[in-house]
């Protein structure tokens, strides 16, 4: 007899305050894609919220796990926008994962290319700012927070 209701996957990098979730599902089994965040790897701290049909919730600590930025297959995304070349587009990994209709999964995919732009965007203005005293311009994507 199962009494699981629903199961949600929460992470956070450094800072407990800056928790979100990643994934959650009505079945007992899903997968996670992790983002890397501000560093091309960094710790992911592990949450794992499980609620029966009594409106109870059980929390497990997971691990903690070390996660690498896939650089390569984001740069490879960006040179076939660039190129608007529909079989780049067709093969790239993470289109792919963008068309699985899996709400899970885009919006980790979405995660994860938001924080990678993030981190260009910030070596971008560091080299800017090395280079030259002033720096008008701030691009940013961030992710929204749920708690």
């Amino acid at each position: 007899m199962n009494m699981m209701c629903d199961i949600v996957t929460i992470a956070w990098t450094a800072r407990y305050s800056k928790r979100m979730i990643v994934g959650f599902a009505a079945q007992s089994t899903f997968q996670v894609r992790l983002a890397a965040g501000d560093d091309q790897t960094s710790s992911v701290h592990l949450v794992v919220r499980i609620r029966d049909t009594h409106e109870c919730i059980t929390e497990f600590n997971l691990s903690t796990v070390r996660v690498v930025a896939d650089s390569a297959a984001i740069d490879d995304l960006v040179s076939a926008l660039e190129s608007l070349s529909t079989s780049a587009l067709a093969n790239n990994p993470l289109v792919r994962l963008l068309a699985s209709g899996n709400q899970n999964t885009v919006g980790q995919v979405i995660s994860a290319l938001a924080q990678e732009s993030n981190r260009k965007s910030g070596e971008s203005l560091k080299s800017a700012a090395s280079s030259t005293r002033e720096v008008n311009a701030l691009i940013s994507v961030q992710s929204i927070d749920l708690f």
